[in-house]
């Protein structure tokens, strides 16, 4: 009697341990593709990395600078603060005919204008900005460059860990595009951005290679070659 009443509750422990089991060996097989779309994403855009010398007497369409927070005084995160001062100096370079300042642009915390009063106090005149208020993501973003603005070009400015994503994205869009890295201090959140960032490029590098217009081989889908100018 007490045998009989016991199986039930082995029966439950059996089905528990099973499910634990299938269970991690699913966040397994998630993980190891998250990790493989990672390493893809950078190995594909890794030669599209650029210095800042490299772009003397090149002019690409605009230099897109992607926000990165503002404090509800106005003033620039560290991170948007470097990726405005890396802009500035590609624009003095002669890398790109205008700057498209890209950010969240909501009634209180507004990147575009932030970054649009740094440049301008560095001297660029304003006819070379372009402000782009619903850049709300690195996605929208790059694709507004291409819809919105018309670019063919870019020459991407942000963070390195940021900076291949974009790129990846700037190709799936069309756009023959190169980036600076904008990585001149140790950032605080640095740690906390690698996993967000490990997260974003696994989602649009899956929606991307699900669509067909990316492969994980080095192909191309439906998209023209990529020249990097």
């Amino acid at each position: 009697m007490g045998e009989t009443a016991l199986l039930p509750h082995r029966k439950g422990a059996h089905l528990m341990k099973f499910l634990t089991k299938a269970l991690f060996a699913a966040g397994a097989a998630l993980g190891g593709g998250a990790a493989a779309l990672n390493a893809c994403v950078v190995a594909r855009t890794a030669p599209a990395v650029r210095r800042l010398s490299d772009l003397d007497g090149r002019s690409a369409d605009a230099i897109l600078v992607l926000g990165a927070g503002v404090e509800p005084n106005g003033r620039m995160s560290d991170m948007l603060a470097d990726r405005v001062e890396v802009a500035i100096a590609l624009y003095r370079r002669g890398a790109g005919r205008k700057l498209l300042l890209s950010g969240d642009g909501r009634p209180g915390y507004d990147e575009p204008a932030a970054m649009r009063r740094a440049v301008l106090r560095a001297g660029v005149p304003e006819e070379a900005l372009l402000l782009d208020r619903r850049g709300v993501s690195t996605a929208a973003s790059v694709r507004r460059a291409r819809t919105v603005f018309g670019t063919g070009t870019l020459v991407i400015v942000t963070q390195e860990y940021h900076l291949y994503r974009a790129l990846y994205l700037a190709e799936n869009a069309g756009i023959d595009a190169v980036g600076v890295s904008a990585s001149l201090r140790p950032y605080r959140s640095r740690k906390k951005q690698a996993v967000r960032e490990f997260l974003a490029r696994s989602k649009d590098a899956g929606r991307i290679v699900l669509q067909g217009r990316l492969c994980l081989g080095g192909k191309q889908g439906k998209q023209s070659p990529v020249q990097r100018f």
